[in-house]
């Protein structure tokens, strides 16, 4: 493998522990609304609109509660939709010593809620962070790889991309970049330790 020079890292389920599942189960039970219903209003169909940045975070917030019917405070929606996505302790502490050694950039799909929540904890770390909300393109559509190779210039031969999901990791090998695929904290450390980017 070519030396890295870069890293770009997905934000929801790699740096952040993604169970929106649990939430969805626990409004259900509190609000009475069947599991699906909530599923689909707020994971699916509007999280989609606000993932892209048609819905902002009150948008997106108002919207689901009205199509659900639900008696919910806007701050109370946000407090239990981030508790399930919350950063990982473990890869703050990975960051932390990367960014010191090699380039970091951010590209994930986010809503905005998730937006607000996450640039103070990990922007520090990153040379550019690139929101899907914000730029209004998402993984794994070919555009956000042009505009992201567009804004960074770097060598998709000495990037890794890391990433939870298939399709943006095949999408990203179109573009030759190294890929990684997340399946924990412990295998990112010894594959980052093979690569001797990690002590």
């Amino acid at each position: 493998m070519t030396p890295i020079k870069s890293i770009v890292f997905d934000g929801s389920g790699v740096i952040t522990d993604e169970r929106p599942k649990e939430t969805t189960k626990k409004w259900s039970e509190r609000y009475n609304i069947p599991f699906d219903k909530i599923w689909e209003i707020v994971y699916l169909k509007n999280y989609y609109l606000a993932r892209d940045g048609k819905l902002g975070a009150q948008q997106y917030y108002r919207q689901s509660i009205n199509e659900l019917r639900m008696t919910i405070r806007y701050k109370e929606f946000v407090k239990d939709y981030i508790a399930d996505c919350a950063v990982r302790s473990e890869m703050l502490k990975i960051l932390k010593e990367l960014y010191k050694k090699i380039s970091l950039y951010l590209l994930s799909n986010q809503t905005e809620i998730n937006t607000i929540y996450l640039r103070p904890i990990i922007a520090k770390y990153f040379k550019m962070a690139f929101f899907s909300n914000e730029i209004k393109m998402h993984k794994p559509d070919p555009e956000i790889y042009e505009y992201f190779f567009k804004k960074t210039k770097i060598y998709p031969t000495t990037s890794l991309f890391i990433d939870d999901k298939d399709a943006p990791l095949t999408q990203a090998k179109k573009f030759n970049m190294n890929v990684y695929k997340f399946i924990s904290v412990e295998d990112l450390k010894s594959k980052l330790v093979s690569l001797k980017l990690l002590g």
